[in-house]
Formats: C-alpha cells, structure tokens, sequence
C-alpha cells in the first residue's frame, strides 16, 4: 500500500467499533468514509420483506420466496416487498459473464479439497478475527451452541455456489444465496427488535461493510491460501473467481460502492478492515476454538487418502499450523491459535502441488475429471455430515431454534 499525499477528512459518523481513523485516512483515504457509511447499512430490499414476513407469517412469505425462485414467478398474494426483491436478483448485471463465471467455478471446484482447508482456516478464521463483525453470532451463540451445524451449512452454500452452472438462475448456489441473503435480514431484524444493541458502537448487524468483507473472505483469501499450498491458477481462473464471488455478493444484497471486482480492491479492503476493526475478543477465541478443534478436526480424521492418516494423528495441531500461516502471526496470536511446526507446511507441498496442478491445467479432461472427482467428495462428506447431524432442512433458517426462524 502507498500512503495518499493529501488525506481526506473523516466526515462519515463514526462508531465506536472504529479504530485508528487517522491511520486509515492516511491509507485509503475516500474509502475510509464509504465504510464507516457501510457499517450503518442493512439490505434495503431484504429488510423490507423480513418486515412483511412478521406480518403474513414467516412461513408463509418463506413458501412464497421459494416459489418465486423455482418457477421464477411471485405469487399473486406476495407483498411488493418480494416482487420488489425478486426484480433485483432476476436482473443480471451488465458485468456479469456467466461464461467468465463458469471458468472460475470450474477453477475454484477443480481444487475444493484445498479451497476446503482454506475456507476453515484462512477465511472464517480472518474473519472471527473482527469482534464487532462476530457480534451476531455472539448474541444469538449460533457458532458455540451449533458449530457443526453452521459449518456445515455454510460449506452447503458455498460449494453449491462455487460449481459451474451453480449462480445460473436455475442453480441452486443461486437460490441459496437469495435464501442466505433473507437468513441476514431475519437475523437483523431479531437482534434489533429482541436483543440489546447498540447501533452508534457496533453499527447494524449484518452491515455491508462486513457482507462486503464476506465476499473477501470466500474470494481473495482462499485463493490465496490455495495459491500458498501450490496450487497454480492463470489469470483467466482468477479473474473469474473473482467474477464469480462478485455476482454472489450482488445476489446476497451487497451495494455496488463496497463490492469488490477484483483482486487489488479486495486486498485494500482486507487492508482497510484490519486496521479499522477491534480486536477478537474472547466470543472470537471460543469461535476459532469450536471450528478447528471440534468441527475441522473431526473432519480430518474421516478425510480419505493422506490427508486422513494426518488428520487422525496430527489434525488439531495441523489446523492450527495451516491457520497460523494463512492469517499471519498477528492474528493468531489475537485468537489463541497455537504456533505449530505444521505451519511450515505449505514450503513443502507448493511445489510439489504447483507442479501436479500445472500439468493438468495442461489437459483439460483431467481438469474435468479433477473437478468431478472433487465434487463428489465434498458433496459425499456433506451429506454423511447431514446425516449424521440428523439434518434435513436446505439451510439454517428452517432449522428449529435459529432467530431467523422465529
């Protein structure tokens, strides 16, 4: 990052979950304004209808979402608020190229064993690293209470995104996404009206500014952390990737002036959150402890092939290794992660894994049969996990107990 020649005022109002204004200002200057605007943001169209939900019934205006996403057409009892929602998800945008889309799929898919491994220890963990961003979780204990269960779903959305044809109006990453983006509104509603909070410190829960790092956080870090493991991508891959986690973040109700296009604009933005955030408090550490010691951890050790025998003998330890070299030392530290030998691992399998994913991107049917073959694994484990877990519900907010289904 360069530091800006003239830095502007802060003339946003600031909350108290903002930290080190001046130093922002220095660094990204303009930007600094839009997310701090950010923070007292919710999803206009989707607060709207949760709004109508209480009235007509939850489960009601749930059937009605669902009908308007599988046959594409609102019921004639619907309320303005879901035509009004379904008119902006049904318009694609100017920018988005489903073929560009698919090609970043197929990349993203083509390696979700690893994306896998990142999602859990690069991406939710940077995440959990934000005190106010984690706050919802904290005031309704959706993560410390369920943490299989919300993982578990969470891997559901992303991986039925993260598939060529999955953000096609007719795949079901699209219609988990719309049906993600109404969990937010219901949670946001039920913290605001239910819970004590304080909108001018921690801002409204769910914001854009923490959707608009949610995007980051499924796009730029696990790319990286892949990358960090050796697996190679071409420009094209990444450019649709990032195309990719774009359109999902406009179908889960982020505004254009915080949604990131590229690469650059999400690192400044991961720039731009870790310098303005609190720090993890111990809500944060019970998170990051509950995913890589009970949820990843099991999930190793039921892994197949090498990752397994690892896994049942080194899993946690692995975890926190791989976590600790993802996030950085600062972060880690903040989270309690231990400061294993394992975080040395990637130097050893990047260039293995650099030099086995170069050859196959030289052959596109061994690209396809990855791709497959990967799929079928995180779609086989996901579904002995539901079951195991006794679930039978799509997605969180038909699961009993959740604030979003109440």
């Amino acid at each position: 990052m360069t530091q800006l020649d003239e830095p502007v005022a802060l003339t946003a109002p600031t909350l108290g979950r903002v930290r080190n204004v001046d130093a922002a200002l220095a660094r990204h200057g303009e930007r600094v304004n839009q997310y701090v605007l950010a923070l007292r943001m919710g999803d206009p169209l989707a607060d709207a209808f949760a709004i109508d939900c209480q009235k007509i019934g939850k489960g009601r205006g749930l059937q009605m979402l669902d009908e308007a996403i599988s046959t594409g057409v609102v019921p004639d009892d619907a309320p303005d608020s879901l035509r009004a929602l379904m008119a902006q998800v049904e318009e694609v945008p100017f920018w988005a190229d489903m073929e560009q889309i698919d090609l970043g799929a197929a990349a993203y898919s083509r390696h979700a064993r690893e994306a896998g491994i990142a999602l859990g220890t690069a991406s939710l963990v940077s995440g959990y690293s934000n005190a106010a961003a984690t706050a919802p979780l904290a005031v309704t204990m959706r993560f410390r209470d369920q943490a299989k269960l919300r993982a578990l779903e969470t891997s559901m959305w992303v991986f039925a995104t993260a598939r060529p044809g999955g953000l096609h109006r007719d795949g079901v990453g699209f219609a988990r996404t719309v049906r993600v983006r109404m969990i937010h509104a219901f949670v946001r509603r039920h913290i605001l009206e239910h819970i004590e909070w304080d909108v001018d410190d921690l801002g409204i829960p769910i914001n854009q500014a923490d959707l608009a790092f949610t995007v980051v956080e499924f796009s730029m870090l696990p790319i990286r952390a892949m990358q960090r493991l050796g697996v190679h991508f071409n420009a094209a891959e990444i450019a649709g990737m990032y195309a990719m986690w774009r359109y999902m973040g406009y179908l889960i109700g982020v505004e254009d002036q915080v949604l990131t296009t590229n690469q650059a604009e999400a690192e400044r933005l991961e720039d731009l959150q870790h310098i303005v955030a609190p720090p993890p408090d111990q809500y944060c550490r019970d998170f990051v402890t509950a995913l890589l010691d009970d949820v990843l951890a099991m999930d190793l050790e039921n892994a197949s092939g090498l990752l397994g025998i690892v896994g049942r003998r080194n899993g946690r330890q692995l975890l926190h290794g791989l976590a600790r070299n993802f996030v950085g030392d600062e972060i880690a530290d903040g989270l309690g992660i231990e400061d294993t030998r394992w975080k040395h691992l990637p130097f050893l399998t990047k260039p293995v894994m650099g030099i086995s994913s170069r050859i196959t991107a030289r052959v596109p049917a061994l690209q396809e049969r990855q791709m497959r073959k990967n799929l079928a694994e995180v779609d086989f484990v996901l579904s002995e996990t539901a079951e195991s877990l006794g679930v039978s519900h799509d997605l969180v907010d038909q699961a009993a107990g959740h604030p979003s289904s109440r």
